[in-house]
């Protein structure tokens, strides 16, 4: 493809088949000979290539210690492989709930199971966004990718970017895009000032591509005594008995969990 820039010529010569999955630029002059040469990495290349949120050890309370499991989230994880296997090719979604709910901890989870399952998968903050917006003048991708964005809706300008860059692309394999934000949203929601109205007020293409109207809101969706059981056995540094985790638990309040009398503490509500 030829594209001329004022006095020169940029060839831009697609060279795939060397399996290196680069461009190669080639800025002739205006007598068609060789100024510059350059290999730019694909967007494909770099997606491949991109790495999920590395593990921290030191910080118990980081959702990437690996020492604290990802436990349950069940009935969540069923609701996003149906969002993940639809037929359609550009979908985006939110996982959204309080602070320290787990939102990040379940999406580093999906991440790495989708991952396992042949999908690029690729975890994008405001600086990475910008730099992808910025780079490449093609955005097409042939294998299944999850994006992930956290802290959304902290950067919803650079986000409709990259979704509009998305959707203009000829897309051959599937593309997710989940969204990780505190504040959760509904259908025909009247707040226009949330982050998710300014999302899909910046971009058209946003509401084209929305899998539903309302996020997988984690708050929705309480864990079960067991999953809080496991939890707290990955905290503690001493095996704790079952009585030391209920008190525990109930020093949270006494709405923190149901309990009923024919089975005993059941789940958190």
């Amino acid at each position: 493809m030829l594209n001329k820039k004022k006095d020169k010529i940029v060839h831009d010569i697609n060279i795939e088949q060397t399996g290196n999955g680069n461009i190669a630029t080639v800025v002739l002059d205006e007598n068609g000979i060789v100024k510059e040469f350059a290999n730019e990495i694909s967007f494909q290349h770099y997606v491949s290539n991109a790495i999920i949120p590395t593990p921290i050890y030191k910080n118990k309370f980081s959702y990437r210690n690996p020492k604290i499991a990802f436990h349950g989230r069940t009935n969540e994880k069923f609701l996003f492989d149906e969002f993940m296997n639809d037929e359609r090719s550009v979908l985006l979604w939110s996982i959204t709930g309080d602070g320290g709910i787990g939102k990040s901890k379940f999406a580093l989870y999906l991440a790495a199971l989708y991952k396992k399952n042949g999908w690029d998968t690729v975890w994008l903050d405001i600086n990475d966004t910008i730099k992808i917006c910025r780079k490449y003048s093609d955005y097409s991708l042939v294998k299944p990718c999850l994006f992930i964005f956290d802290y959304a809706g902290s950067f919803v300008d650079e986000i409709a970017q990259f979704v509009n860059l998305i959707r203009k692309s000829k897309q051959t394999g599937k593309i997710r895009i989940l969204l990780i934000e505190r504040a959760a949203y509904k259908k025909n929601e009247s707040n226009i000032d949330s982050w998710y109205s300014r999302l899909k007020y910046k971009s058209d293409d946003v509401e084209e591509i929305e899998y539903n109207p309302t996020s997988l809101n984690l708050k929705e969706h309480p864990l079960q005594y067991s999953v809080y059981s496991n939890i707290l056995s990955d905290f503690s540094e001493k095996e704790l008995k079952e009585f030391q985790k209920r008190e525990i638990l109930l020093d949270h309040g006494s709405d923190f969990y149901r309990e009923r009398p024919e089975q005993g503490i059941d789940s958190l509500s």
